[in-house]
């Protein structure tokens, strides 16, 4: 079993933003064994606007997964996990007084959001030939 596993929860209690430091919760796509291994993350934001949206899951054109309050037992409004990667160094997440391991999402939740990252990162690549 990996040290960080695919689809782990944790909370940054340091994260950054536009606004300076703040709580931020974010799930981790990939596993890690060693402290230089790089973790793709990706933050959730409580979404205030649910009208704007146009259903839970993958909204493409947004670069969004919505999920349902209770989805994990932090979530407790409708919320998104923004499709913008963020890395982390196991390191880290191990080391830090900053960060609290949570939750894992299940594996069929951590398919649905791994496929929409995925098809929002193939719709970005053009190929030519």
């Amino acid at each position: 079993m990996p040290l960080f596993e695919a689809g782990r929860t944790f909370l940054d209690k340091r994260a950054i933003n536009s606004t300076g430091l703040n709580d931020k919760y974010f799930i981790g796509m990939n596993d890690a064994d060693f402290e230089d291994d790089l973790i793709v993350c990706f933050v959730f934001n409580t979404e205030h606007r649910m009208d704007l949206l146009p259903h839970i899951g993958c909204v493409k054109d947004k670069l969004k997964y919505v999920i349902e309050p209770g989805t994990f037992s932090f979530i407790k409004s409708h919320s998104s996990i923004d499709l913008y990667p963020v890395f982390y160094a196991l390191k880290e997440l191990v080391d830090s007084k900053n960060i609290i391991e949570l939750e894992k999402a299940d594996d069929d939740l951590a398919r649905r959001i791994k496929k929409c990252i995925d098809e929002q990162h193939k719709s970005l690549v053009t190929y030519k030939r």
